[in-house]
């Protein structure tokens, strides 16, 4: 299976749910620098809002449709998402 196929349950599960999980699709270096980015930039803070998690945090959720030239950005439109969502689509 290459990098941009899933399985049949893969498949399956996003008609089902609407999404699924892709684990590993960025390594520990690249996690790392998006943690990073995420605590430290104000966008997201601008565009986000808070839900509680149900045990006791919150989570936040930042959306929308104009990504920069950032780092968000850059992972929006890298061929490891772009190419999985249009095999999904």
């Amino acid at each position: 299976m290459n990098a941009t196929q899933f399985s049949e349950k893969e498949v399956l599960d996003f008609n089902r749910d609407g999404y699924i999980l892709v684990k590993s699709l960025f390594d520990q270096e690249e996690t790392g620098l998006l943690k990073k980015s995420a605590a430290e930039d104000r966008e997201l803070d601008k565009h986000s809002v808070g839900r509680n998690d149900g045990e006791g945090g919150t989570v936040r959720l930042s959306l929308w449709n104009h990504p920069g030239d950032d780092i968000d950005g850059m992972v929006a439109g890298c061929h490891r998402v772009v190419d999985r969502g249009e095999t999904l689509l």
